[in-house]
């Protein structure tokens, strides 16, 4: 039970949820300490004294640190579009406009590439000065085709049909389809099964990774809550005779500020969010084939049996439809020990992924800097 509790202190937990409730809680203190029944809670805070009242306060700290942690899964859905009040059409309309506009300056920017490339053909009939400006040009423009789609692989899934109402929803269905579109997984629900098999180091790894998305995303709500409550002493203020006419106006202003936090933290979430989905597609590349040895099987030689394998255990993951061992290839030696990605021992021509996969035996901990929730 005591060593569950531990839990609730490790890194993770303190960054994304633990120091948030406390900005909250004393932002709530600060914004009510002109009522009675706050102001000497909030003296006692900021000056050390009241130990009783600031050891009830600590407590209170905690369990609305404990409250976000539970609630997480819920504001994670409402940020990615899946629930009120962030589905409107509206809003996917606008989504889907930004990444036809982003597809289309890569386009853009390709067409030009290309429009260059055969002028290349007359460098020897060029200057030096112009042989190097038409080569700075060319030069230019490929690093930008590669930024851009680059950039636009971290925001968008690959398939129109999977865009989100949000910017935040669509980060993390990119690093979602990942699997996916690489090897053929269904990430979601592969990811439980997945974490068998990582070795406590990464699972860290992954967890650190996600602390800073966890922050920003309860700031987002905290900060919405407080700017409500702001509205809320602004409107009793108006409508209260014996109340100061500065004071909505003072509430109504740091409302305002509040909402424009909860923008900001928005913001910073989806840098956050990318870096996270980094670590996560690092997960997949890594360990893919020692979830194949833990469940007993080889990974096939060819990209496309791969692709086939991982199907038909999608099938049996999300329908509970079995798998057919007879028709892929069991392991013959003993399996490798669990959270070991196996190394890789099909031929150099398929491709990507076995390069990916021999990576992560030759580097079990990798670069990685952080897994789908």
């Amino acid at each position: 039970m005591f060593s569950g509790l531990s839990k609730l202190a490790d890194k993770s937990f303190v960054l994304g949820f633990l120091l948030p409730a406390l900005i909250g809680v004393i932002s709530f203190l600060a914004l009510n300490r002109d009522l009675k029944s706050f102001s000497a809670l909030f003296k006692d805070t900021m000056h050390d004294k009241g130990i009783a009242d600031v050891t009830l306060l600590l407590l209170f700290v905690w369990t609305v640190a404990v409250l976000l942690m539970a609630g997480s899964h819920w504001m994670y859905r409402v940020l990615e579009g899946y629930a009120w009040p962030l589905t409107h059409p509206r809003l996917l309309k606008l989504q889907i406009a930004r990444r036809q506009s982003q597809r289309q300056e890569i386009r853009n920017v390709y067409t030009a590439l290309s429009e260059v490339h055969p002028a290349l053909d007359e460098l020897c009939r060029l200057s030096q000065e112009n042989r190097l400006n038409r080569q700075r040009l060319l030069d230019q423009l490929n690093r930008k085709y590669l930024r851009l789609t680059r950039l636009h692989a971290l925001q968008y899934p690959e398939e129109p049909s999977l865009v989100l109402p949000t910017r935040f929803g669509n980060v993390l269905r990119s690093f979602e389809m990942y699997a996916g579109t690489v090897y053929g997984v269904e990430s979601i629900h592969t990811w439980p099964r997945l974490l068998a098999v990582i070795p406590k180091e990464y699972q860290s790894i992954l967890a650190d990774a996600r602390a800073p998305v966890d922050f920003f995303v309860s700031l987002v709500f905290i900060s919405f809550a407080l700017g409500v409550t702001a509205l809320m002493r602004g409107a009793a203020c108006l409508f209260n005779a014996q109340a100061d006419s500065a004071a909505t106006w003072t509430f109504t202003i740091v409302a305002a500020i509040i909402f424009a936090f909860v923008r900001l933290f928005y913001l910073a979430a989806l840098p956050s969010a990318v870096a996270w989905g980094e670590t996560v597609k690092s997960a997949f590349d890594m360990y893919l084939p020692a979830l194949a040895s833990a469940l007993g099987y080889e990974l096939p030689e060819t990209l496309e049996e791969r692709r086939r394998f991982w199907d038909a255990l999608a099938n049996q993951f999300l329908y509970h439809e079995a798998i057919q061992p007879e028709l892929w290839l069991k392991i013959t030696k003993s399996p490798l020990k669990a959270g070991r990605p196996a190394k890789e021992t099909a031929p150099a021509e398929n491709g990507d992924e076995e390069n990916d996969a021999a990576d992560g035996a030759a580097s079990d901990h990798g670069g990685a800097q952080i897994g789908p929730r």
